[in-house]
């Protein structure tokens, strides 16, 4: 919680107004390969360091 003079963007507010839950934020995630993976409030984003996008698809021809 900020103050006056230090505020900051919440999407909480204790127990009362969390609004991840509210909006029926999803606490765990399986991936491709069946692992999963526990969550808290405000996790939005998964992403391999050592990879890259083209990884996830191929190119190819007939001749």
């Amino acid at each position: 919680n900020g103050s006056f003079g230090n505020p900051i963007l919440g999407y909480w507010n204790g127990a009362l107004a969390n609004m991840w839950r509210k909006e029926g934020y999803r606490y765990s995630k399986t991936d491709g390969n069946g692992i999963t993976f526990s969550l808290q409030d405000g996790d939005v984003v998964f992403y391999y360091a050592n990879k890259r996008a083209s990884d996830d698809y191929q190119s190819g021809g007939t001749h």
